[in-house]
């Protein structure tokens, strides 16, 4: 069947102490149709999604449904587009956002 569909549900500004201010945690909330994925990759880039600036790749475990959350930090304020792929073994797809992080805060 393959992985269909990738929707970004949710997206919450973790709060930080002042110790740890230098960066910024976001958590996105993921679904996805289909099949359950075994990995997932995560690309940050600049606001045109042109120019990548760092990019994670995890397995990860999804038992039943596919709904999972995904912690990344963010080193400076500003807009980043973010790309989201989860992928089994024969497929991948793909979802995208527009995110502002400002000191800690969403704009």
């Amino acid at each position: 069947e393959g992985i269909l569909e990738v929707n970004i549900i949710q997206m919450t500004n973790i709060q930080m102490t002042a110790s740890q201010a230098e960066n910024s945690l976001v958590d996105f909330v993921v679904t996805c149709q289909g099949s359950l994925p075994t990995d997932v990759c995560t690309v940050v880039s600049d606001p045109t999604c042109q120019v990548s600036k760092s990019m994670v790749c995890d397995p990860i475990i999804v038992t039943d449904e596919c709904l999972l959350t995904i912690r990344r930090a963010f080193e400076e304020p500003g807009t980043y587009c973010i790309n989201i792929t989860l992928g089994d073994d024969t497929s991948q797809a793909l979802a995208s956002a527009l995110i502002s992080v400002n000191g800690g805060e969403f704009i």
